[in-house]
C-alpha cells in the first residue's frame, strides 16, 4: 500500500490543505486525497468539486 502526503495549495474559498491518502484495491491516491479534501470543504459548508486544484503537490512516505 502507498501512502502519500498530498498538499492542496490554497484557492479562493478555501485555504491551504494537507492529508496523508493511501491506495487501496477500489481507490487510487488521487480519489482518496479528493475524498479527504471533499469532507473538509464539507465541514466549511462548502460544495464537493470533482477534480483536484492546480498545484496539488504528492510526496510519498515511506513507513516502517
Amino acid at each position: 500500500m502507498c501512502t502519500f502526503r498530498v498538499t492542496f495549495p490554497p484557492t479562493a474559498k478555501m485555504g491551504s490543505y494537507q492529508v496523508n491518502a493511501t491506495e487501496s484495491n477500489g481507490e487510487t491516491v488521487k480519489e482518496n486525497a479528493l475524498w479527504h479534501y471533499n469532507s473538509a470543504r464539507a465541514h466549511d459548508g462548502l460544495p464537493p468539486i470533482k477534480i483536484m486544484p492546480k498545484g496539488v503537490k504528492y510526496e510519498e512516505l515511506y513507513l516502517s
